[in-house]
Protein backbone atom coordinates (compact mmCIF):
# COMPACT_ATOMS: atom_id res chain seq x y z
CA UNK A 1 0.00 0.00 0.00
CA UNK A 2 1.13 3.37 -0.95
CA UNK A 3 0.78 6.07 1.96
CA UNK A 4 1.58 9.95 1.31
CA UNK A 5 0.73 12.22 3.71
CA UNK A 6 1.12 15.86 2.85
CA UNK A 7 1.75 18.58 5.11
CA UNK A 8 1.50 22.22 3.70
CA UNK A 9 1.55 24.88 6.31
CA UNK A 10 1.05 29.09 4.20
CA UNK A 11 1.60 32.38 5.76
CA UNK A 12 2.39 35.85 5.20
CA UNK A 13 5.03 38.36 7.01
CA UNK A 14 3.11 38.81 9.91
CA UNK A 15 4.02 35.23 10.96
CA UNK A 16 7.61 35.88 9.98
CA UNK A 17 8.20 37.06 13.77
CA UNK A 18 6.83 36.15 17.05
CA UNK A 19 4.06 35.09 17.98
CA UNK A 20 2.76 33.43 14.78
CA UNK A 21 6.51 32.24 14.27
CA UNK A 22 6.03 30.19 17.05
CA UNK A 23 2.75 28.95 16.25
CA UNK A 24 4.08 27.71 12.52
CA UNK A 25 7.34 26.30 13.53
CA UNK A 26 5.11 24.17 15.97
CA UNK A 27 3.48 22.49 12.87
CA UNK A 28 4.97 18.80 13.21
CA UNK A 29 6.91 16.89 10.24
CA UNK A 30 4.81 13.95 10.76
CA UNK A 31 1.29 12.97 12.14
CA UNK A 32 0.08 10.03 13.28
CA UNK A 33 -2.71 8.59 10.81
CA UNK A 34 -6.09 8.37 11.79
CA UNK A 35 -8.54 5.80 11.28
CA UNK A 36 -9.79 6.74 8.23
CA UNK A 37 -6.91 6.25 6.26
CA UNK A 38 -5.72 2.90 8.61
CA UNK A 39 -9.06 1.65 6.99
CA UNK A 40 -8.94 2.22 3.68
CA UNK A 41 -7.20 -0.69 1.51
CA UNK A 42 -6.38 1.22 -1.47
CA UNK A 43 -3.79 3.98 -2.34
CA UNK A 44 -4.36 7.37 0.16
CA UNK A 45 -2.95 10.60 0.44
CA UNK A 46 -3.43 11.65 4.02
CA UNK A 47 -3.68 15.50 3.65
CA UNK A 48 -2.70 18.52 6.63
CA UNK A 49 -3.03 21.86 6.21
CA UNK A 50 -2.25 24.34 8.87
CA UNK A 51 -2.55 28.42 7.32
CA UNK A 52 -1.78 31.41 9.03
CA UNK A 53 -5.05 32.73 8.24
CA UNK A 54 -6.99 29.89 10.55
CA UNK A 55 -4.06 30.01 13.22
CA UNK A 56 -2.49 27.42 12.39
CA UNK A 57 -5.10 25.27 13.18
CA UNK A 58 -4.63 21.71 11.92
CA UNK A 59 -7.15 20.45 8.89
CA UNK A 60 -7.12 17.06 7.86
CA UNK A 61 -8.80 15.31 5.26
CA UNK A 62 -8.22 11.94 2.91
CA UNK A 63 -8.00 11.21 -0.80
CA UNK A 64 -7.80 8.07 -2.61
CA UNK A 65 -4.88 7.44 -4.86
CA UNK A 66 -6.62 6.69 -8.26
CA UNK A 67 -3.46 4.84 -10.23
CA UNK A 68 0.67 5.35 -9.99
CA UNK A 69 2.22 7.18 -10.63
CA UNK A 70 0.27 10.15 -8.62
CA UNK A 71 1.52 13.34 -8.38
CA UNK A 72 1.14 15.66 -5.22
CA UNK A 73 2.73 18.77 -4.44
CA UNK A 74 4.79 18.43 -7.75
CA UNK A 75 6.43 15.31 -6.49
CA UNK A 76 5.55 12.38 -9.04
CA UNK A 77 5.38 8.79 -7.23
CA UNK A 78 5.67 5.67 -9.46
CA UNK A 79 6.38 2.05 -8.76
CA UNK A 80 9.73 0.90 -10.23
CA UNK A 81 9.46 -2.83 -10.23
CA UNK A 82 8.82 -3.57 -6.04
CA UNK A 83 10.40 -0.07 -4.90
CA UNK A 84 8.72 2.87 -5.03
CA UNK A 85 9.84 5.89 -6.48
CA UNK A 86 9.86 9.65 -6.05
CA UNK A 87 10.38 12.39 -8.34
CA UNK A 88 10.63 15.80 -7.43
CA UNK A 89 9.74 17.69 -10.29
CA UNK A 90 11.02 21.46 -11.30
CA UNK A 91 9.63 23.92 -9.15
CA UNK A 92 9.77 27.35 -11.15
CA UNK A 93 6.62 29.53 -9.61
CA UNK A 94 8.20 30.69 -6.78
CA UNK A 95 11.61 31.50 -4.85
CA UNK A 96 13.76 29.38 -4.70
CA UNK A 97 13.32 28.07 -8.19
CA UNK A 98 14.17 24.52 -8.35
CA UNK A 99 14.67 24.36 -12.35
CA UNK A 100 15.78 20.29 -12.32
CA UNK A 101 13.71 17.18 -11.45
CA UNK A 102 15.56 15.38 -8.63
CA UNK A 103 15.02 11.52 -7.74
CA UNK A 104 14.26 11.76 -4.26
CA UNK A 105 14.65 8.05 -3.10
CA UNK A 106 13.54 4.71 -3.84
CA UNK A 107 11.57 3.13 -1.40
CA UNK A 108 12.03 -0.50 -0.89
CA UNK A 109 8.71 -2.12 1.19
CA UNK A 110 8.40 -1.44 4.65
CA UNK A 111 10.34 2.02 3.76
CA UNK A 112 9.38 5.75 4.48
CA UNK A 113 10.98 8.90 2.53
CA UNK A 114 10.17 12.60 3.86
CA UNK A 115 10.97 15.54 1.17
CA UNK A 116 10.74 19.37 2.96
CA UNK A 117 10.66 22.22 0.49
CA UNK A 118 9.38 25.74 0.86
CA UNK A 119 8.79 29.00 -1.36
CA UNK A 120 8.57 32.64 -0.50
CA UNK A 121 6.18 34.13 -3.11
CA UNK A 122 5.21 37.87 -4.18
CA UNK A 123 1.66 39.13 -5.01
CA UNK A 124 -0.82 42.11 -4.79
CA UNK A 125 -0.95 41.75 -1.15
CA UNK A 126 2.71 41.47 -0.17
CA UNK A 127 4.96 38.33 0.05
CA UNK A 128 3.42 35.08 1.15
CA UNK A 129 5.28 31.68 2.15
CA UNK A 130 4.78 28.15 2.28
CA UNK A 131 6.61 24.76 3.64
CA UNK A 132 5.29 21.34 2.29
CA UNK A 133 6.41 18.25 3.78
CA UNK A 134 5.67 15.14 1.90
CA UNK A 135 5.91 11.69 3.67
CA UNK A 136 6.12 8.78 2.07
CA UNK A 137 5.42 4.85 2.71
CA UNK A 138 5.75 1.94 0.53
CA UNK A 139 3.91 0.14 3.38
CA UNK A 140 2.77 -3.76 2.97
CA UNK A 141 1.44 -3.29 6.68
CA UNK A 142 -0.06 0.26 7.53
CA UNK A 143 0.71 1.39 11.01
CA UNK A 144 -1.13 3.96 12.63
CA UNK A 145 2.68 5.50 13.42
CA UNK A 146 4.16 4.64 10.19
CA UNK A 147 5.75 8.21 9.64
CA UNK A 148 5.97 8.59 13.84
CA UNK A 149 8.89 5.82 14.71
CA UNK A 150 11.68 7.34 14.11
CA UNK A 151 13.52 9.08 11.26
CA UNK A 152 12.76 8.11 7.62
CA UNK A 153 14.47 6.05 5.89
CA UNK A 154 15.46 9.08 3.60
CA UNK A 155 15.42 12.30 3.96
CA UNK A 156 15.01 15.05 1.21
CA UNK A 157 15.64 18.64 2.59
CA UNK A 158 15.31 21.04 -0.16
CA UNK A 159 14.57 24.43 2.15
CA UNK A 160 16.27 27.44 1.58
CA UNK A 161 16.16 30.95 4.29
CA UNK A 162 13.35 32.98 2.56
CA UNK A 163 14.10 35.89 4.31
Amino acid sequence: MVVIQRISTTWSKQSRGQPGAGRRAAVPEAFSLEATTLGRTTNVIDVVTAAEHEDFRIVRSVEPIESLPARVANVVVEHVGDDLRATRRPDTGGWPSRPRSVVAFDLRPGETGRIIRNWRYSGYHGWSYEKIVLNVANAADLDADVFMTGSPTFLLDEQASLF
